[in-house]
């Protein structure tokens, strides 16, 4: 057995784990001791005892052994399990499931259990994506025995070393020879890797190889109990090493806050005590109170800016970006609890390993930035006004999403959790959404911000949140991942509400550079990539109830009303001149600003 990417155990904080003496009682039917069945037995009871919770099975033949053991140990009351029958799908939903458990509590792990060969590779976008949010994810890959491997065998790749740039530690457990305490050692060890132990959380693959009889029935459920020292933070600056540098509270400073997770509370406070401009993302937990809503539009007009303390992952504009490139700054980071820090540019001077307190001061932004925000606001809102008085006409989708948004705003503590798709959506909730009072619970993909396995991600939250999710996303995200709507006979209902904006294609890239006129030959078959589809029909034979907004008083009553199993919702929103729109915002924007 090897296992790659592991350094050595360091201390960490006690947990409280399953013990094996406190296990239910075995399944009424006995099954014989055969050595396949008892080794999938003990990966999973290990799993177990590393605090597993939820595994997600993909159905195959390779992967029966570990089926079968994960059956009994659900019937036993010791996890529970969930089946789906793409293995992409299966990924996303499993990372659906992982991102509840951080929302819930801690970060527990959940594994997704497949088969060999191909199925395996289909893991791939969501372990990428669990590496770049730092999510414990956990790809437990059934594999043919090693001897077969480069002989042409059936169902038959390297399947170790598969995942290899984006995993904490990997795996490879020969099919027999090995000892059950030893088999769980390794587990526990790779876990603790994927749990944050040494460095940020992740994914971690264990690649099981399994010989002999794949049907035979396992042994009672045993659960190994891991140490009780899995996992700990680790120290700050994991992802680099910081030049000298100090946060400087006498500089001209603003605050970007990107996407994460947790509260934003101390953020917020920050800002408010200080007068520092705070540029927040929908899905950045500092998103509310004084966080300003249309800086996108005026951010490279701002004159002054002398430092920046950056917090979480930001990604979604070009002129934060910008600003982030910047080296004639003071760039000051705040380390998560792992001690990653974003600095793709190498720009950061010093890292914080947590943020200062707020002082008990109430502090008013500089002028220009009120009279910037002000008058984007005024600009947006007259957008919205036109799109609304406008009887018949195609809907902005800046006014649709604007007006889910609002209504989450309204009562975010009876708000359903909203998970918006990482493309265009979100984007449109960056630049133009009114900022709340208090704070909303948004979630996007946004590690890799890739659109495939949105839907099966946010069903994942749902079932593990056990409470209902709006998703918000284009129709070339919907498309991508429709088989997150499909769920087995024997799998439970979740409340899930998929609102498509459907402008018939990729409207994202029309707001960039290959939207531009010298582009237009070229734009609609190779970017925008409109699709002969009809969702309506998709959605039924999806398993999905489905309806058609065709009002915004609908949409109002659709907002308004409980979300009840799963629906699709379309709203199309065909605008051509959509890119002339937004630059002419931009363009009035800088007007009044060079006035």
């Amino acid at each position: 057995m090897s296992m790659m990417n592991d350094d050595a155990t360091r201390a960490a904080a006690p947990r409280t784990l399953p013990s094996a003496a406190t296990a239910p009682a075995a399944p009424d039917r006995a099954a014989p001791a055969d050595p396949t069945a008892t080794h999938a037995r003990d990966i999973i009871g290990a799993l177990i005892g590393c605090g597993v919770r939820h595994m997600v099975i993909c159905p195959g033949s390779r992967n029966a052994p570990l089926t079968y053991a994960a059956a009994a140990a659900a019937r036993a009351g010791l996890i529970t399990t969930h089946v789906r029958v793409d293995e992409r799908s299966a990924g996303f939903f499993a990372l659906g499931l992982a991102r509840g458990e951080v929302l819930a509590a801690e970060p527990l792990p959940v594994a997704v259990i497949t088969t060999s060969g191909t199925a395996v590779a289909n893991l791939h976008p969501a372990l990428a994506e669990a590496d770049a949010t730092g999510i414990p994810l956990l790809a437990v890959t059934a594999d043919r025995p090693a001897y077969l491997r480069g002989t042409g065998a059936n169902q038959t790749t390297q399947q170790a070393g598969m995942f290899a740039t984006v995993v904490r530690a990997q795996l490879d457990i020969p099919a027999f020879g090995e000892d059950g305490a030893v088999v769980a050692n390794q587990v526990w060890r790779a876990v603790a890797r994927a749990l944050g132990e040494g460095g940020r959380p992740g994914p971690a693959h264990l690649n099981i190889c399994l010989d002999g009889n794949l049907a035979a029935l396992p042994a009672p459920p045993r659960v190994w109990p891991a140490p009780r020292r899995i996992a700990a933070p680790a120290p700050m600056g994991t992802a680099g090493t910081p030049r000298p540098g100090v946060l400087d509270r006498e500089l001209g400073t603003v605050i970007v806050a990107g996407d994460a997770t947790g509260s934003g509370a101390g953020i917020v406070a920050l800002a408010g005590a200080l007068g520092w401009p705070l540029l927040a993302e929908p899905s950045s937990p500092a998103a509310y109170g004084p966080a300003l809503s249309h800086y996108v539009y005026y951010l490279t007009h701002m004159q002054g800016i002398e430092q920046v303390l950056l917090c979480g992952h930001p990604t979604l504009s070009r002129p934060v970006t910008q600003l982030l490139k910047r080296a004639d700054i003071n760039i000051v980071a705040v380390a998560d609890r792992s001690g990653y820090y974003f600095d793709p540019f190498g720009t950061v001077r010093a890292v914080l390993p947590a943020l200062p307190p707020a002082p008990e001061t109430t502090g008013t932004i500089p002028p220009l930035w009120r009279a910037a925000e002000e008058r984007s606001a005024t600009m947006i809102s007259r957008r919205r006004s036109l799109a609304a008085r406008t009887p018949g006409a195609p809907f902005d989708p800046l006014h649709i999403a604007c007006t889910i948004w609002d209504s989450h705003s309204e009562h975010p503590e009876s708000a359903p959790l909203l998970f918006v798709g990482a493309s265009a959506s979100i984007r449109i909730l960056d630049r133009a959404a009114r900022t709340p009072a208090r704070p909303l619970r948004v979630l996007s993909n946004r590690g890799l911000a890739g659109i495939d396995g949105t839907i099966s991600c946010a069903r994942g939250l749902a079932t593990a949140t056990g409470e209902p999710v709006r998703v918000l996303l284009g129709d070339l995200t919907f498309l991508h991942d429709m088989g997150g709507l499909l769920r087995g006979s024997h799998e439970p209902e979740v409340d899930l509400q998929v609102i498509v904006l459907n402008d018939a294609g990729g409207s994202i890239f029309a707001g960039l550079e290959h939207g531009e006129p010298q582009h237009a030959q070229d734009f609609g078959r190779y970017f925008a990539t409109p699709q002969r589809c009809d969702i309506e029909y998709l959605a039924y034979g999806m398993g999905a109830d489905y309806l058609e907004v065709r009002s915004l008083d609908q949409l109002d009553d659709l907002l308004a009303r409980p979300i009840r199993g799963v629906s699709v919702v379309e709203v199309r929103t065909d605008i051509p001149d959509l890119r002339a729109r937004d630059a002419q915002v931009q363009a009035e924007i800088s007007a009044a600003l060079g006035a």
